[in-house]
């Protein structure tokens, strides 16, 4: 069964036309899902709302490039701050995504920063913190 996330996946020339039964549900779920309204994707696409409604309607096809961007504007994860606080000390982002060490100060993935004293185990890979100040103490 085709879906967006066969086709992006898929090799193909940015100009070719993708439509089948369908993909104007997946294209609203995607859209509505971020919350988007017709005209904010239109803007977003640099297309009209008319295209977008067209498309969620089946009376139009999409580019294979445009549908991929559309799939990443709406699938895409708001960016990570570069400073966390936790008991009154700020942590900054170091960039640095590795295993962790027993100094270290790292990032779990709900974004809650964790210092070498919590005794708390990662999983994997991790963002790697660096205190830069307590709190009030600039």
């Amino acid at each position: 069964m085709l879906n967006i996330e066969t086709i992006i996946n898929m090799p193909a020339d940015p100009t070719h036309r993708i439509g089948y039964p369908g993909l104007g549900d997946e294209i609203r779920e995607l859209r509505t899902h971020k919350n988007y309204t017709q005209e904010t994707l239109a803007t977003q696409l640099k297309c009209s709302w008319m295209t977008v409604h067209r498309w969620e309607t089946g009376r139009r096809t999409i580019h294979y490039g445009t549908l991929k961007r559309l799939v990443e504007l709406c699938t895409e994860k708001p960016p990570m701050p570069d400073t966390y606080i936790s008991g009154g000390i700020v942590f900054q982002a170091t960039g640095a995504i590795r295993e962790v060490t027993k100094e270290d100060c790292w990032l779990t993935p709900r974004g809650f920063p964790v210092l070498p004293s919590d005794n708390y185990q990662p999983l994997g890979k991790m963002v790697i913190l660096k205190p830069i100040r307590v709190e009030g103490s600039e």
